[in-house]
């Protein structure tokens, strides 16, 4: 690497994970759910197999489970404006809706379907005006707006989605279907979506320290 005398390496510019470093792009196969109440962070630390945020900031990779350990939806979350936000592929959105409403049971949490009203993007930088969460993963930013501000994102994702695979980063819809595959199948344990301290959660068992 070269060396300038004074100031030391030179450092190669790094380049945009999706292009441009001010677009926003449009990820149409997922659908996001939020989260609020007093109950909201325990009920979903709960029940997915993540290490999920309490305080903004960047987003946790989760997956929520079958009782036999197999993956049946999978995203991020991220709390901002007093609540969670999570995103799911669109195939599996009304049986994640449905399951986490019969696990709420008494819990005081407010979940909202907000697929007809907001959508779940990617960028470069945060956007500060939007419910922004970094990647932990170094994917970028996660971004959720209404629907009317998403309609001038770049639709095409195919720069996302190269970086996700360049990432090793496997999404359900894409690359494997509900209830196909273990969470360590996925390398959710080397992206930091299991937390092995936290107490019980649907499927624990089949995810070993």
């Amino acid at each position: 690497m070269p060396v300038h005398p004074i100031t030391g390496p030179f450092l190669p510019k790094r380049e945009p994970l999706f292009g441009a470093s001010d677009d926003q792009f449009l990820r149409a196969d997922r659908a996001v759910f939020r989260f609020s109440g007093p109950d909201a962070h325990k009920l979903v630390n709960d029940v997915v197999t993540g290490h999920i945020p309490h305080e903004p900031g960047v987003a946790a990779r989760w997956a929520l489970l079958s009782a036999q350990g197999k993956v049946l939806a999978e995203g991020l979350a991220g709390w901002a404006d007093d609540a969670l936000w999570l995103d799911v592929h669109q195939s599996v959105a009304d049986d994640f809706f449905k399951r986490m409403k019969m696990y709420r049971l008494r819990a005081r949490v407010v979940i909202d379907d907000i697929r007809e009203t907001h959508r779940v993007g990617f960028s470069e930088a945060p956007a500060p005006e939007l419910i922004s969460h970094k990647d932990g993963n170094e994917l970028g930013w996660r971004i959720i707006a209404p629907v009317e501000v998403a309609a001038d994102w770049v639709a095409d994702d195919k720069a996302y989605q190269a970086a996700r695979i360049a990432r090793g980063i496997p999404q359900l819809g894409p690359d494997f279907p509900t209830m196909d595959a273990f969470a360590h199948d996925l390398g959710m344990d080397i992206l930091d979506g299991i937390d092995f301290v936290k107490g019980c959660y649907v499927g624990r068992k089949s995810c070993p320290a």
